[in-house]
């Protein structure tokens, strides 16, 4: 991948078309920005882990892109894990072509997925066309929010359609608005 900046503490990618051809690592002790107007394309089966703080925010006139290099392949996940990730954010950012992924013995079940990570936020975002995995958005052990953000699906197999979308356990704190899922 080429980033703008990568030290100890943070990694920074964009703006610009960014090619991840092998997973992306963030450690506890680093942070993951994505800027605005940065479209990242996934090899398949490729994720972005990250243990640090995730802020993928862009705007509504630059927003932020993730999806699959090629169109018949599908990449990981964007797992987003533990304590020192909180307070993580997705913002103005469309997330599709993603499937699923075991990493350090977690089996990460959604295209986009959080676990023991509280005050996530997702906003003004749209997320769609996962394939492979039981959900679109997992989220485990975590409180957060979810607002004006668009859910779809259109490649189902035989399974719970709600699950496919939007998958929730063990949560404290949940905050729902002006959200829509369309299958």
């Amino acid at each position: 991948y080429q980033a703008s900046e990568k030290n100890d503490k943070n990694i920074i990618l964009g703006p610009g078309e960014i090619s991840l051809s092998e997973d992306l690592l963030i450690s506890k002790k680093q942070s993951l920005t994505i800027l605005p107007g940065t479209t990242v394309n996934m090899k398949e089966g490729v994720s972005i882990i990250s243990k640090g703080r995730v802020i993928i925010n862009g705007t509504q006139k630059q927003p932020i892109l993730i999806r699959n290099k090629e169109n018949n392949n599908r990449w990981g996940v964007l797992a987003i894990i533990g304590s020192d990730s909180e307070n993580s954010s997705i913002e103005y950012t469309t997330i599709s072509g993603g499937s699923l992924k075991t990493a350090e013995n977690i089996k990460f079940s959604g295209m986009v997925s959080v676990h023991w990570s509280n005050g996530f936020m997702l906003k003004n975002s749209n997320i769609s066309d996962n394939l492979l995995s039981d959900d679109t958005l997992h989220i485990v052990h975590s409180d957060f929010s979810i607002q004006n953000t668009h859910f779809n699906q259109f490649k189902l197999r035989n399974h719970d359609i709600a699950k496919k979308l939007l998958g929730i356990q063990y949560i404290r704190k949940t905050i729902i608005v002006d959200s829509k899922m369309n299958i």
